[in-house]
């Protein structure tokens, strides 16, 4: 079994635990398309984000997969 460290944070809100809840996954680099749809449907988030390391750390920009 693979542990996967992820966020939580709240959307559309000004609160703590207010909004949408929405997981986000820090490091997605091993998982594959399937993974990642597995493992939202898990999560049971109406939003969850999948965010991979930066190709270069000098230039990081977000890339990722955006499960709704």
């Amino acid at each position: 079994m693979v542990e996967l460290a992820f966020h939580t944070v709240d959307l559309v809100t000004n609160r703590r635990f207010g909004g949408n809840p929405h997981a986000v996954f820090s490091d997605a680099r091993r998982l594959d398309t399937a993974a990642i749809q597995a493992i939202a449907a898990e999560i049971n988030s109406s939003e969850t984000t999948f965010v991979p390391p930066p190709g270069n750390p000098a230039h990081a920009a977000f890339t990722g997969s955006i499960v709704l």
